[in-house]
């Protein structure tokens, strides 16, 4: 009896961490499902080099673009869209070839996951994460439209 009333006075904290756990769970196998890791970036670097690509930029310019794409979500103030989508679709226009996003892939490195509220409790993500998380469907769509358009087989 005692562990019935228990339960139930209890009820909604134990759903809402239920819910939580399952969704940072979820989030933990969706992480392990994506890797960006170095082995697989550096195979695509020597097939895009084997295809007689070149750096389009110098090493610092792509330190920028990376810093430009993050700077869409974190000096962006709207809870319902947190990142700008044309700020990153400019960048991504910059993109002449399947090594210059792997090295803008390199350069931005882990940041901040562009949760709004959370993302301090998040771990570090790669760009290809960092977009996923970011942007909506049909923005991430563009964006590949965009590297499609330039002969870039590279997806977000």
């Amino acid at each position: 009896m005692a562990t019935t009333s228990l339960l139930k006075k209890y009820q909604y904290p134990l759903i809402l961490t239920g819910v939580a756990l399952a969704g940072y769970l979820g989030y933990k196998w969706y992480r392990k499902r994506n890797p960006t890791d170095e082995s697989s970036m550096s195979a695509d670097e020597k097939a895009a080099k084997a295809k007689g690509q070149a750096l389009s930029y110098t090493l610092t310019t792509y330190q920028g673009l990376a810093n430009t794409i993050y700077n869409a979500w974190f000096q962006r103030f709207n809870p319902f869209n947190a990142v700008d989508e044309t700020i990153v679709l400019s960048v991504m226009d910059k993109m002449k070839n399947d090594l210059d996003v792997l090295q803008l892939i390199r350069a931005f490195g882990k940041r901040r996951s562009p949760v709004n509220f959370a993302s301090l409790l998040v771990p570090d993500v790669t760009l290809p994460e960092w977009l996923s998380i970011g942007l909506e469907a049909n923005e991430i769509k563009a964006v590949n439209d965009v590297l499609g358009k330039k002969g870039i087989s590279f997806k977000f």
